[in-house]
């Protein structure tokens, strides 16, 4: 694939700038497409839009399993209470689970590169097996833990 760099400085300035879920991605898809179309062949474009979405908010993964997440970074800067919403389409299943972690880490960088903060994620990746994760600006994730929580026992009567 050509380099960004050969692109029309208006060009590479939409490139950098991709909407939020819930912000109007699929017209900045069309219009990406569009002004991209006599600088890249097909197969060129559709692996920059892909590439340039990826953490635009929303993740399909095998299945049809979908999930969005919106994240208010206004609301994270203030410190308010609800800034995130989370939906999956459908109730996702263990198969899903290292797509899912490697796709929630891409977008909780993305959140502490953009607001400066450093921040923390807990994810769940097995019944009883949860991971503690750091993010800090401009570095890479950092898993700081696992937890797991003990079986509980069941008595049966005998």
């Amino acid at each position: 694939m050509s380099a960004i760099k050969d692109l029309p400085q208006f060009v590479r300035d939409l490139l950098a700038s991709p909407p939020r879920a819930g912000e109007g991605v699929n017209l900045y898809l069309f219009r990406l497409a569009r002004v991209l179309h006599p600088y890249r062949t097909e197969r060129e474009i559709a692996d920059i839009l892909e590439a340039v979405t990826a953490n635009c908010g929303r993740h399909r993964f095998r299945g049809g399993i979908g999930c969005e997440m919106a994240i208010d970074l206004q609301k994270l800067r203030n410190r308010e209470e609800e800034y995130l919403r989370c939906e999956w389409g459908k109730r996702p299943s263990r198969r899903i689970i290292p797509e899912y972690r490697r796709w929630i880490l891409s977008v909780w960088q993305r959140v502490s590169d953009e607001t400066g903060f450093k921040t923390m994620e807990i994810l769940q990746t097995e019944a009883r097996l949860w991971e503690v994760w750091v993010f800090a600006p401009g570095e890479a994730p950092k898993k700081v833990e696992e937890i797991t929580y003990p079986v509980r026992r069941r008595f049966s009567k005998e």
